[in-house]
């Protein structure tokens, strides 16, 4: 499934935001998916355990 961006939360206050979302696959206690790299201009490959994380926002 593609989505335009992802934004994770972390119980320490850090966010993580992801641009350019492919192949995005929410599993029980895993969020995969694949994004642009803006600082590197490069596609990478995601991966997330749930348990880690305070929540997430996913838009398409």
């Amino acid at each position: 499934m593609k989505v335009k961006n992802i934004v994770l939360f972390f119980e320490n206050g850090t966010t993580f935001k992801f641009v350019d979302v492919k192949n995005y696959v929410n599993k029980e206690n895993l969020i995969e998916f694949s994004y642009f790299s803006q600082s590197e201009s490069v596609e990478k490959s995601a991966k997330f355990d749930k348990s880690k994380l305070l929540g997430f926002s996913v838009n398409f």
